[in-house]
């Protein structure tokens, strides 16, 4: 997750490499475990798993375009559709994002 749309929120991790670099005094598994948590959060149906990866990281925007779709299964993706209006609010549409 890059910086959201240019809100100027951050994203969860940002480019992967560039955090490696400019993270060099945190332990070297806090990217990775960002990044896993990313996949968890895309990958998971269980609401509370979820609504804590929300929370744990402040997530304010989720972009679900031709990357998550190809990256994560479809249950997964399904959950934007129909936790919508219960665990966030859409507020963007552009085709298949």
């Amino acid at each position: 997750m890059k910086a959201i749309l240019a809100t100027g929120l951050p994203g969860v991790v940002g480019w992967n490499w560039h955090q490696r670099q400019q993270r060099g005094i945190e332990p070297p598994e806090w990217v990775t475990q960002r990044v896993d948590a990313i996949g968890q959060f895309y990958e998971s149906t269980d609401q509370e798993q979820v609504l804590d990866f929300l929370r744990a990281y402040n997530v304010r925007y989720i972009v679900v375009g031709q990357l998550e779709h190809a990256l994560y299964s479809t249950g997964g993706i399904a959950k934007f559709a129909q936790w919508n209006g219960t665990l966030w609010n859409q507020v963007y549409q552009n085709g298949s994002t």
